[in-house]
C-alpha cells in the first residue's frame, strides 16, 4: 500500500524524497482514522454492555408515595 501511494505521489510529479514523506504522512492518517473506528465501536460495544447490566435496576426502584407532595426543584 504504502508503494502505491509512494507511486502514485511521484506520478503527480513529486520528486522521490517529496513522495516518500507524503506517503507517510497519507498512511499515519489512514491509521489515524481506523485507530478512531476501532474505539468508537469498542466504547459503543462498552456501553451497550453496561446499559443491558443495569436494566435488571429498574425493577429494584419503589415507586413514590402516592400521598405526599413532590419536592420542588428551585
Amino acid at each position: 500500500m504504502f508503494e502505491q501511494i509512494k507511486n502514485g505521489m511521484i506520478a503527480a510529479g513529486a520528486d522521490v524524497v517529496t513522495a516518500t514523506q507524503r506517503a507517510y504522512v497519507v498512511l499515519h492518517g489512514i491509521l489515524i482514522q481506523q485507530a478512531s473506528m476501532v474505539s468508537f465501536v469498542m466504547l459503543f460495544r462498552l456501553l451497550g454492555a453496561l446499559f443491558l447490566l443495569m436494566l435488571p435496576m429498574v425493577l429494584l426502584m419503589r415507586r413514590p408515595r402516592s400521598g405526599t407532595e413532590a419536592a420542588s426543584a428551585h
